[in-house]
């Protein structure tokens, strides 16, 4: 069918869809998370990318630990309270807290950050004595992100995701689903179906 020989309606209904579109379009984030995370540290820091230095990353990190924006509860490994998921009852505010999680802030935070670097120019392992290198990949940074895998593991608490689904009911899924497109006949093509 040719675009002359729709109804009005539907041409209507096309200009809205579209229309609809580029509004979001219009509004849609101009900035990547990696360049968002970037300029939060150099406000964070005050300094130009260039003059970062791994102990303004770390700073940064603990900022977002201690800034009530993760979600992971941890307890210190003394605490009575170890193990629950709430902090009500918690007299060490400082190791009993909320964080990030230690997996997401190396995937959310750390390595957003990396490719902000690498793509100025810095790579590398961090040397402090002469500024060169990226300063995520310094031993103080990759030591901060195992100290939070050391104290989320030793708080007992467990991150909430989704159920784990085994390989034999994963099998049992994928095969109801390839009988029921099956039964639905004229949905979809035969090719499809033999690619299953």
């Amino acid at each position: 069918m040719q675009k002359q020989q729709l109804s009005t309606d539907t041409q209507a209904l096309i200009n809205k869809r579209k229309t609809y579109f580029l509004e979001f379009l219009g509004t849609k984030r101009k900035n990547s998370r990696i360049d968002v995370y970037m300029q939060w540290l150099k406000e964070f820091t005050g300094k130009h990318i260039y003059d970062i230095d791994d102990k303004d990353v770390l700073d940064f990190l603990i900022f977002k630990d201690v800034n009530n924006s993760g979600r992971t509860v941890v307890h210190h490994n003394a605490c009575p309270n170890l193990g629950l998921t709430h902090l009500n009852l918690c007299s060490d505010r400082i190791r009993c807290s909320v964080r990030h999680s230690a997996a997401s802030m190396r995937i959310g935070i750390v390595l957003k950050l990396r490719k902000a670097f690498e793509e100025v120019g810095r790579r590398g392992t961090f040397e402090a004595s002469t500024f060169k290198g990226d300063p995520t990949k310094s031993v103080l940074v990759q030591e901060y992100i195992t100290f939070k895998h050391m104290e989320q593991g030793e708080s007992g608490v467990l991150n909430k995701s989704a159920p784990k689904i085994s390989y034999i009911k994963m099998k049992q899924l994928l095969e109801n689903m390839k009988l029921d497109i099956r039964s639905r006949r004229g949905v979809i093509k035969h090719s499809v179906l033999q690619q299953m």
